[in-house]
């Protein structure tokens, strides 16, 4: 055993420790959970990001709407910078900025355009908004739920990494008898041009500059050299990154100094980038979709969706 996982030993112990004992409380009715009248799918992991959530989200919309439901989608909206409840979008148009609703929000409100999303700190808070304010909603899909008891839920859908190993887990992996459903994606990289606000599959030629501030960049970085593509310069920020006015203008120099006139990044972060920034660049953009050799499961979730 290395000497720093050694050394987290005894935080992780009184970190699970706290989490057993709340997920005891609401086991046993301690802690009460609020029950909606219409079901809530969780979606959610036991990692600190990268599992690929978001597009799970994403493509379960998609999936609930081919079988006649109409879905929305609540969410925390990590690292927004708003504090109250924040309509992203009221299933017809956008009515949040990136900044109010958090990136991940923003970019699942621009994939599913007649989805309600809708952000609170406090997910039961969006819930009932979405009760109340969006009558012809009759599923609510909850981004990043595992570890949020508060709200019940028809189904348990939890998403791994294979990085369940090793650090610290936002819970121990016992938690997992919890889920009704425990998935490993397998992710399908592209990479699109992004002209005229549109995505348009191609790649590139040219050197690119390549950036990214997601969870695990390397998957990001790795792909792209899997093309074959020539990274004339790379700069890896961390997780839900601040675009700030600074940051764009190192950016924009560590750019400028390598020579390249095209960029690579992610659609997380092409949702961040100011037009201004963008016009200076041919734009390319690694996107992410989730594919499933069986995808039997989806029955499961619908009829749990039948028997709440």
């Amino acid at each position: 055993m290395q000497v720093g996982n050694i050394l987290l030993c005894p935080l992780k112990l009184i970190f699970y420790t706290g989490v057993v004992f709340k997920n005891w409380c609401y086991n046993v009715g301690i802690c009460s959970k609020r029950t909606l009248n219409i079901p809530v799918i969780s979606i959610g992991n036991i990692t600190f990001g990268g599992t690929g959530k978001t597009p799970m989200v994403i493509h379960l919309c998609k999936k609930l709407k081919e079988q006649g439901y109409k879905p929305s989608v609540i969410s925390r909206g990590y690292k927004r910078q708003s504090q109250d409840l924040v309509v992203v979008s009221d299933g017809s148009n956008i009515t949040a900025d990136v900044n109010s609703a958090g990136d991940e929000p923003y970019l699942i409100a621009t994939k599913l355009m007649d989805v309600p999303v809708v952000v609170s700190n406090e997910k039961n808070q969006a819930a009932e908004y979405i009760t109340e304010n969006f009558k012809d909603v009759n599923v609510i899909v909850m981004d990043d739920g595992f570890q949020y008891r508060k709200l019940d839920r028809a189904v348990d859908i939890v998403l791994l990494n294979g990085l369940e190993c090793s650090g610290i887990l936002r819970e121990p992996k016992s938690s997992l008898k919890r889920a009704d459903i425990v998935l490993t994606l397998d992710k399908q990289y592209s990479i699109s041009e992004f002209s005229d606000k549109n995505l348009n599959p191609a790649t590139p030629y040219e050197e690119v500059y390549a950036f990214c501030g997601i969870a695990h960049s390397e998957s990001f970085i790795n792909f792209i050299k899997s093309k074959n593509i020539d990274i004339k310069g790379q700069s890896i920020f961390q997780d839900h990154h601040d675009y700030s006015q600074q940051s764009i203008k190192d950016l924009e120099n560590l750019i400028n100094e390598s020579g390249a006139n095209s960029i690579i990044t992610t659609e997380k972060d092409l949702v961040k980038l100011s037009v201004d920034f963008l016009k200076q660049y041919k734009v390319y953009v690694v996107t992410v979709s989730v594919i499933f050799e069986d995808d039997t499961f989806y029955n499961q979730i619908f009829e749990g969706i039948k028997n709440s």
